[in-house]
């Protein structure tokens, strides 16, 4: 991940498809605290996972979940304390520099957390057939136009 901004706290939610009046509905969301600011993807992930256990409950079908990051401070300005392992958050810091190395050289989603694996084996994926069409950020998005 290594951004120049990091969270101290990540803000999880879920819900179902409120035009489906007909289905039950659920919606529910809460802020996971973290330890300290991080951007250690297992750390994230871990918290994430942890939120999403407090609040998912059986029985909906569910349409949207989601992660937002929030609280962010900038890297090397976070506040630590005195039982902050600093060697440790270096080394972590080696490692999510490694796997995101990894990942621009062999492809997205080369390596990453063991729960990401479920992902890759999934038999559904988001609709996209109704996109926009990125013209102001992707330049082979752009239309050609032959006179």
């Amino acid at each position: 991940m290594l951004a120049k901004s990091i969270p101290n706290s990540s803000l999880v939610y879920i819900r179902t498809n409120p035009f489906k009046p007909d289905d039950p509905q659920y919606s529910q969301g809460m802020t996971v605290p973290l330890a300290e600011p991080t951007d250690d993807t297992m750390r994230l992930t871990r918290a994430a996972l942890a939120g999403l256990k407090k609040i998912y409950k059986r029985g909906y079908a569910y349409a949207k979940a989601g992660i937002m990051l929030v609280e962010l401070s900038r890297r090397g300005q976070q506040p630590v304390d005195l039982f902050t392992d600093i060697e440790a958050i270096e080394r972590r810091s080696r490692l999510m520099k490694t796997m995101d190395t990894i990942n621009l050289r062999y492809g997205k989603n080369t390596l990453g957390p063991g729960i990401s694996g479920i992902a890759a084996r999934r038999t559904w994926s988001m609709k996209r057939g109704n996109k926009t069409p990125a013209y102001t950020t992707g330049w082979n998005e752009l239309p050609i136009v032959r006179a």
